[in-house]
């Protein structure tokens, strides 16, 4: 398949965002710094050689969402090559109506 460099590049580039988002979502919300407006959080996980702390900005929890939008927007544009070449873009996602009288 010739996506499949593209594939594993996207699926390596989203590791770190992915941990960044985790830590945010399962890490203890720890202290808020009114003076640099950063948000202090402690790792629910504790692992070796890691810090068990990190501190975000709203600037840094920005720049991990853009880049989750990218990813995204990667991924879309794989998968719609993948669909044209085998004529999956003509199928219609949308379900199927109801039937009269239920099911």
């Amino acid at each position: 398949m010739p996506e499949t460099e593209a594939i594993a590049k996207l699926l390596n580039d989203a590791i770190a965002p992915s941990d960044e988002r985790n830590f945010l979502a399962h890490g203890r919300w720890w202290s808020f710094d009114p003076q640099t407006a950063t948000i202090n959080v402690r790792g629910g996980i504790r692992r070796q050689d890691e810090d068990q702390f990190g501190e975000y900005s709203e600037e840094t929890i920005s720049a991990i969402a853009d880049r989750f939008e990218t990813l995204e927007t990667d991924l879309y544009k794989l998968r719609s090559n993948i669909e044209k070449r085998r004529g999956d873009h003509d199928f219609d996602w949308s379900p199927p109506p109801c039937s009269e009288g239920g099911a």
